[in-house]
């Protein structure tokens, strides 16, 4: 088959229908390729990109590492509090 020309393009994109049709082969082989919606959960995929994922372990880590348990018998009471008050510039001294 020969390249077309371009206004023999144009016509065929004006018309809007290929000269050519799939076989049936191929309708066949989609109808084939389907399947069940339960068996999805056995074979399907879910594409998440790689930053979406360091994310989401990132945030993981850093709840665990929160969530550790804390023991109360470390804290103790203030023996003694001494109040200090700063005017502004005694701070920078």
């Amino acid at each position: 088959m020969e390249p077309l020309r371009d206004d023999e393009l144009d016509v065929l994109l004006r018309e809007g229908e290929p000269d050519w049709r799939p076989g049936p082969g191929l309708d066949a082989g989609v109808r084939a390729g389907r399947q069940r919606p339960w068996e999805w959960l056995w074979r399907g995929s879910i594409r998440v990109p790689v930053p979406v994922i360091l994310a989401l372990l990132l945030g993981l880590l850093w709840w665990r590492s929160s969530r550790q348990e804390t023991d109360l018998n470390q804290f103790r009471p203030v023996e003694q509090l001494e109040i200090k008050l700063l005017r502004s510039g005694d701070a920078a001294r």
